[in-house]
């Protein structure tokens, strides 16, 4: 699997191409109102920084959350992400859904414009950036890219360990330094191989 072959499976994906979408009207929009500047650049830097903090704690607060007791939630969750640790290498299952990100671009933009005004925009374009990096790095990962980043691979090794060795560490993709301030990155050997690494612990139940 090459660097563009996995770039051509990204961009086939609707999720990819919808996110893909909104960026670039952003980008589009941005560039329209207002001059790019030293400002420009450390507004798309926060924005990314904003993805890169709470990247984590998605991560390892919502989407490895208890087993929820609602059936309709188990199912909600499991196209989140349970249904993902269950079939790692299916891609259908790696990308945020549409409804999740129309959404949260209403949001995380209008919040943004609504602080900060035209640089709001600028914010959102590096927020949204990071969140396409995410998406891309992602699907690297388990269409079993080798690359020949030392930084891609770092990141490649620790997911695979979030998904084959135990579901309790290795968290992060685009930030795996939050893993070290929260001691979830320890070596390998170091911690036991999970019995509900591909189930979370969300057994088959009647009914979902």
């Amino acid at each position: 699997m090459t660097f563009t072959a996995v770039t051509r499976r990204y961009l086939a994906f609707g999720e990819t191409r919808f996110a893909l979408i909104v960026f670039l009207v952003a980008v589009a929009f941005t560039g329209a109102q207002t001059p790019l500047d030293a400002w420009t650049a450390l507004a798309a830097a926060a924005g990314a920084l904003f993805w890169l903090l709470i990247e984590y704690p998605i991560h390892r607060g919502f989407l490895h959350m208890p087993r929820p007791e609602s059936p309709a939630f188990r199912r909600l969750h499991a196209r989140l992400h349970s249904g993902h640790h269950r079939d790692p290498d299916k891609p259908e299952l790696l990308f945020i859904p549409w409804w999740v990100t129309a959404p949260s671009a209403l949001l995380v933009g209008g919040v943004a414009v609504a602080a900060a005004g035209d640089r709001g925009w600028q914010f959102f374009c590096g927020f949204w950036g990071t969140l396409l990096v995410y998406e891309w790095l992602h699907l690297a990962i388990h269409l079993r890219y080798s690359g020949r980043n030392r930084v891609y691979r770092f990141i490649r090794k620790g997911h695979m360990l979030h998904h084959y060795k135990n579901e309790r560490y290795w968290f992060g993709i685009t930030n795996p330094l939050a893993d070290y301030v929260m001691r979830t990155h320890p070596q390998a050997g170091e911690v036991a191989t999970s019995e509900t690494v591909r189930t979370l612990g969300f057994e088959p139940h009647a009914g979902d």
